[in-house]
C-alpha cells in the first residue's frame, strides 16, 4: 500500500481514533482493532522521490553520507508516550518526520550520537568531582568521589584512544597531526577554533558544521514491495512479586516499531574546508581537518557506534553500500568462511582476519585434531583490541543473551553478548567472541564490551 497520508498522523492521531478509552471491550476486540490499525502501517511503501522533493542535496557545502540498517533495524523516538495499556497496541513512542511523515534521525540526535565518541565531557566531569572531593568531608564520601573521577578519566582516555586511532587511518598514516583530539572535538562541535588562557577563537556561526537529519534515501535500492517499517517486541522482566525474583517471573511482550534491515539513509552535513573568525576581519584560515576527512570521521565512527536507541543490543547498526565486497564493512561483504553459522543476519558486519594462533577453522578435515584450549595460551589484556578476537567458555545461556568467561589473563568478570540466533552454545562449550569496545587505558582496561550475536562456536571439542 502507497503511502497517501501522513504516517506521523496516522501513528499519534488516527491510531486512536473512535476508540472507546472507558469499555475497550475484550481481548479479541482490541487485538482486532489494533491488528487492523498496525497492518496499515506496516503494509506502508516507500514513496517514490518525485513525491517528495530532495531540497538539501543542492545546498552548497552539503555532503552526502548513504548508509544502510542492519539486523535487527533501527528504533527511534523510544522516549516519545504512545499506548493507552490496550491489548494489541504498540507501546513504545516513534518518530517521524513532522512533514513527509517518513521515519528521519534528527540531526541532533546524529550529532550527540557522534560527540559521545569524544572524550570532553569525561575530562570535564571529573574535574567537576575532583574539585567537589576537595571541599567534601569525610574519607568515605572523599573517596567515592575519587573514585568516580577515576572512572571517567580513563573513559575520557579509551575515547581518546579510539579517536586517535580514527584519525591516524584517514590521515593515511601520514606524520602526528598537530592538534589535539579535544581541539578537534571542540572545533567541531562548539564552534572553538582555539583557547588561549579565558579567551576563545569561534568559528563564525554561518561556517560551523552543521548536523543535518537523516532521511531515507527514495533514490537508491528499494527493498522487497518496499515496504520499510516493521514490528518487534521486547520482553522485560517485571518486579518481584509475592516472593518471587523478577528473572523467575514470566516476561510480558512490549510491541514497538521499527525500520527494517537493508533500508537506505542519507546522512547529510553541511562541512567547509575553511573558515572565518567570528567578529574578525582576517584572512580564512584551514580547519583541522578537511571537510572531506571530517565526513570519513563521521562515518568509521556511526558504522563503529551506531545511531538511534537500544544500540546496546544491536538496533541502530549500519553497514556501508558504496564500499567494495572486500570491505568487512560493505553491505556486500561475504566472510571468506564458508561455515559461518553464526554470521549475522544483517550485512556489513566487521570480520577481521584470524590470526595465526587463533583456533581452528571450522571446516571439518580428517587430520583436524580435536580441539584442546591447552593449545591456546590465554591473551594478555594489552593484546586486546576493538574488532579484535578473543576465545571465551560459555557460562550460562538464555533466550537473549549468552554469558562468557574470556580466555584472557587478569579478566576475570563474566561477559555478556547478546545473542539472538539459533543454534545456541552450550554452556561448557568454547566459542570466539568479538570485542566492540574497550574502555580505561591499556592495558588496564575498567569495561570490555563484545559485539551482538558475535558468536563462533569452536568445533571439533571433546
Amino acid at each position: 500500500m502507497s503511502i497517501n497520508r501522513n504516517l506521523g498522523l496516522a501513528f499519534y492521531r488516527l491510531y486512536y481514533q473512535r476508540n472507546d478509552f472507558i469499555n475497550p471491550g475484550g481481548k479479541e476486540e482490541q487485538d482486532r482493532r489494533f491488528g487492523n490499525r498496525n497492518k496499515s502501517l506496516l503494509e506502508a511503501e516507500l514513496p517514490k522521490l518525485e513525491d517528495i522533493p530532495d531540497n538539501m542535496a543542492s545546498m552548497p557545502g552539503v555532503k552526502a553520507l548513504p548508509l544502510n540498517t542492519v539486523y535487527p533495524g533501527l528504533v527511534l523516538g523510544t522516549g516519545y508516550v504512545h499506548g493507552v495499556g490496550q491489548l494489541g497496541e504498540f507501546k513504545i513512542g516513534f518518530y517521524f518526520d513532522h512533514t513527509t511523515g517518513l521515519p528521519t534521525i534528527p540531526g541532533s540526535s546524529i550529532k550527540g550520537a557522534l560527540r559521545a565518541a569524544f572524550p570532553e565531557r569525561y575530562f570535564e566531569k571529573e574535574i567537576r568531582l575532583r574539585n567537589k572531593a576537595v571541599a567534601t568531608p569525610g574519607e568515605d564520601a572523599k573517596k567515592k568521589l575519587l573514585d568516580e573521577a577515576d572512572y571517567c578519566h580513563e573513559m575520557g582516555e579509551g575515547r581518546l584512544a579510539y579517536i586517535d586511532s580514527l584519525i591516524k587511518e584517514i590521515i593515511d598514516g601520514k606524520d602526528k597531526p598537530a592538534f589535539s583530539v579535544r581541539e578537534l572535538e571542540w572545533e567541531i562541535f562548539e564552534g572553538i577554533y582555539a583557547k588561549t588562557g579565558d579567551a576563545e577563537f569561534r568559528i563564525a556561526v554561518p561556517e560551523r558544521d552543521l548536523f543535518l537529519d537523516a532521511t531515507l534515501k527514495l533514490d537508491g535500492n528499494r527493498p522487497d514491495k518496499n515496504l520499510f517499517l516493521d514490528k518487534d517486541f521486547i520482553t522485560p522482566h517485571n518486579k518481584p512479586k509475592n516472593g518471587i525474583p523478577a528473572e523467575m517471573r514470566n516476561p510480558i511482550p512490549i510491541q514497538f516499531l521499527k525500520v527494517l534491515p537493508g533500508i537506505s539513509f542519507d546522512f547529510r552535513f553541511r562541512l567547509l574546508d575553511d573558515f572565518q573568525i567570528d567578529n574578525e576581519n582576517t584572512s580564512r584560515k584551514n580547519r583541522k581537518l578537511n571537510a572531506n576527512q571530517r565526513l570519513k570521521l563521521f562515518k568509521a565512527i556511526l558504522l563503529d557506534l551506531g545511531v538511534g536507541a537500544k544500540t546496546n543490543v544491536g538496533y541502530g547498526q549500519f553497514c556501508d553500500p558504496d564500499a567494495p565486497a572486500s570491505d568487512p564493512r560493505s553491505c556486500h561483504y561475504k566472510p571468506p568462511r564458508e561455515d559461518n553459522q553464526n554470521q549475522n543476519k544483517g550485512q556489513g558486519q566487521r570480520e577481521e582476519r584470524r590470526r595465526k594462533d587463533d583456533p581452528p577453522k571450522t571446516e571439518k578435515t580428517k587430520e583436524q585434531k580435536p580441539f584442546d584450549i591447552n593449545d591456546y595460551p590465554p591473551k594478555s589484556l594489552d593484546q586486546l583490541k576493538r574488532t579484535g578476537h578473543v576465545l571465551a567458555k560459555v557460562t550460562t545461556v538464555s533466550e537473549n543473551d549468552v554469558t562468557v568467561e574470556l580466555h584472557v589473563t587478569g579478566w576475570t568478570a563474566p561477559l555478556i553478548v547478546k545473542y539472538f540466533p539459533n543454534p545456541k552454545p552450550l554452556t561448557g562449550q568454547w566459542v570466539e567472541v568479538e570485542i566492540k569496545q574497550l574502555e580505561g587505558k591499556k592495558p588496564n582496561w575498567s569495561r570490555i564490551l563484545l559485539e551482538t550475536n558475535k558468536i563462533r562456536i569452536i568445533e571439533n571439542q571433546q
